[in-house]
């Protein structure tokens, strides 16, 4: 987790500002956290990978909303931000939005989750996937407000 943190914060810092591959491990992290059936070959999805994804909303949402979503570029690896090529930015945007949401309302409701949940990290991945879901509405209010598709990223 420390190593996402640290990623996570030197983009928002721009330190890796231009880079070919800036956001390739951000991409990495959120795409598992979040994206349904990514990746294939890993056993089952873990609290730490859905910490791992609010952590870079949390603490670079605006630098990725910036150049993802609101000027539409896909990100220089495209594989892991499935769907983010052709300007759909803004659809896995709010995908990734919604899941959380979900995640939040499992967590809160005691339903069943799609990943491994360790007890004593209940709280705290509480507390971060809501205030990322709160995060990525206040970047992008319009975009919550409006119906969308349940479909997955392409």
């Amino acid at each position: 987790m420390d190593a996402y943190t640290f990623h996570a914060r030197c983009t928002a810092a721009g330190l890796n500002e231009g880079h070919k591959y800036r956001f390739t491990s951000a991409g990495e992290a959120i795409a598992i956290g979040l994206q349904p059936g990514y990746p294939s070959n890993l056993p089952s999805k873990m609290d730490c990978h859905i910490m791992a994804a609010a952590q870079y909303i949390l603490l670079a949402g605006e630098i990725i909303d910036d150049e993802c979503v609101r000027n539409k570029r896909p990100p220089p690896r495209q594989f892991s931000w499935r769907g983010f090529c052709d300007g759909n930015g803004p659809v896995v945007w709010k995908q990734w939005g919604e899941r959380l949401a979900e995640i939040a309302a499992a967590l809160e409701g005691g339903a069943e989750l799609d990943f491994t949940l360790r007890e004593e990290n209940a709280a705290a991945l509480k507390d971060m996937v809501v205030r990322a879901r709160d995060k990525m509405v206040a970047l992008e209010p319009e975009l919550f407000a409006q119906p969308g598709p349940d479909s997955a990223p392409r």
